[in-house]
């Protein structure tokens, strides 16, 4: 909460409180090496221009945070990025791009979504109440496969066959990109958070 940002060098033993220019709740990181990673969240970036959906950046793990603001003052749930350069940010805003590492951010779109999974440049997956979105051309055009349950609260993929999505108290998967979606044989209940594997 507050935009806190904790940090640990031991493998979790032990955290560090960092200095963060968020004044508002922090959803999602995204960790692009030891040194980079970039932050969303909540509205409450405190900047000259206003209040916007909240985007910081750290180039020296974490010493320091940098505010860069998306524009708009709605939610950012989760972050992704296929390389060290290229990256969405999604939420009730809808979504973003970065081509430079998340110096600055583009919207593509103010359809909001929860949750995005890139496999790389140009493929990524966004999962939003009873749909998955999918696009093949960095977000240009996006297509959908409708599901049998509720999902947008994690994504993940092992490779571009194999991938798992998170709702409201079920897990599903994918062994063909995407086309299809099961839930798995065992019963999973509370799985309403999100999905790292």
């Amino acid at each position: 909460s507050n935009g806190d940002i904790f940090h640990t060098e031991d493998e979790g033993e032990t955290w560090e409180r960092q200095t963060s220019p968020a004044s508002a709740t922090l959803w999602d990181v995204y960790c692009l090496d030891n040194n980079n990673a970039i932050a969303v969240g909540f509205p409450g970036v405190s900047l000259r221009s206003g209040n916007f959906g909240t985007i910081i950046k750290t180039s020296n793990a974490g010493d320091t945070w940098v505010s860069k603001t998306s524009g708009d003052s709605e939610l950012l749930d989760s972050v992704n990025f296929a390389d060290s350069m290229h990256g969405f940010a999604v939420g009730n805003a809808g979504r973003y791009r970065t081509e430079n590492g998340g110096e600055s951010w583009t919207r593509q779109s103010t359809s909001s979504l929860g949750s995005i999974y890139c496999i790389n440049a140009e493929e990524c997956f966004m999962p939003s109440g009873f749909y998955v979105y999918t696009t093949s051309d960095a977000g240009v055009s996006l297509e959908n496969t409708l599901l049998d349950h509720w999902a947008d609260k994690g994504v993940y993929f092992a490779d571009s066959l194999r991938g798992w999505i998170v709702g409201q108290q079920n897990i599903q998967y994918t062994n063909d990109g995407g086309e299809s979606w099961t839930l798995p044989p065992s019963d999973i209940s509370g799985a309403e958070t999100n999905l790292g594997l």
